[in-house]
């Protein structure tokens, strides 16, 4: 991000898109590293469309996929609700 705001101000405005992730508000079990992370991206986006509105540069809410049962998931646990 801090290398494209600068041209954004310079150009007049711009959209970021952060993505993250369900568990990022909803905690996975086993799984405080990423469900830390993902929060972290979500509370970042919040901070960075706050601090550059007044540029004409949105970021926009962080997309949250839901959870996804493949072979690399299989071991992880219900979300936690």
């Amino acid at each position: 991000m801090q290398a494209c705001i600068g041209h954004m101000k310079e150009n007049g405005g711009g959209v970021i898109l952060n993505m993250a992730s369900i568990a990022g508000s909803s905690a996975l079990a086993d799984r405080f590293a990423y469900s830390m992370s993902k929060g972290a991206v979500i509370a970042m986006t919040y901070s960075v469309a706050k601090d550059y509105i007044q540029h004409k540069i949105r970021c926009i809410a962080s997309l949250r996929r839901g959870f996804i049962r493949r072979s690399s998931t299989a071991t992880c646990s219900a979300i936690t609700r």
